[in-house]
């Protein structure tokens, strides 16, 4: 199997609607460190390319293929839809892009069936500036499996927090604390979200991200009535 198949049909099977530029050259570093995808040989001919090169190579052949194609609400060569996958919804979408965000406050609330409100915003959580980028240098170690200094001799993107404030036609408040909330990974999606626990506790600390204190005394006197 050659690697743009290969690629081709890890894109298929990913249960997430789009994918950044680093998590496309992270799985290309890894096919071509492993030589083989689900135990199928790879054909290999030649060490890992340059960034400048994968995209010439094998992206844009993706990209001509209907694979994949830029979305067009992040950063040109950021992030690429995966044309067909499931889940589009912004919070799929934002999950994605953003591996330490989950949905938080009004967004969860109404994800635990809390509220019948329909918030026209998506509320997430995720950290800092700073606690970020030591989550994103920790997990990049990890996705290198140990290699991490062959990764970054390609000039190959980096893991960064890619800015975006909206989401089709949904915008974004984000919010950010040192104190990582509690969350749930949603099996078979990319989506994350808060804690019922966790999303009573924003529900007090921040009463303007979820609808207002009126609307969560009316929610906390259903739940004891």
């Amino acid at each position: 199997m050659d690697i743009k198949a290969a690629m081709s049909r890890y894109l298929r099977e990913l249960d997430q609607p789009v994918i950044t530029d680093y998590d496309l050259c992270m799985t290309l570093f890894n096919l071509h460190q492993a030589k083989k995808y689900h135990r199928e040989p790879l054909e290999i001919t030649r060490q890992f390319l340059l960034w400048s090169e994968a995209c010439a190579d094998i992206i844009e052949p993706l990209i001509n293929l209907g694979i994949i194609g830029q979305h067009k609400n992040f950063p040109e060569d950021r992030v690429f839809e995966i044309i067909g996958n499931r889940y589009q919804e912004a919070g799929d979408i934002t999950c994605s892009v953003d591996p330490f965000a989950y949905l938080s406050h009004l967004s969860a609330m109404e994800y635990h069936g809390l509220t019948n409100r329909l918030p026209k915003m998506l509320f997430i959580s995720t950290p800092p500036r700073k606690e970020w980028s030591e989550f994103a240098a920790r997990k990049m170690e990890k996705d290198c499996h140990g290699s991490l200094t062959d990764y970054l001799k390609g000039q190959l993107p980096k893991l960064v927090n890619i800015q975006f404030d909206k989401i089709q036609k949904t915008q974004i408040t984000s919010y950010a604390s040192i104190h990582r909330g509690a969350f749930k990974n949603i099996e078979g999606r990319k989506l994350r979200v808060s804690t019922i626990g966790r999303t009573f506790l924003d529900m007090l600390r921040r009463p303007d991200y979820c609808g207002g204190m009126r609307h969560i005394m009316e929610i906390f006197g259903s739940s004891t009535a």
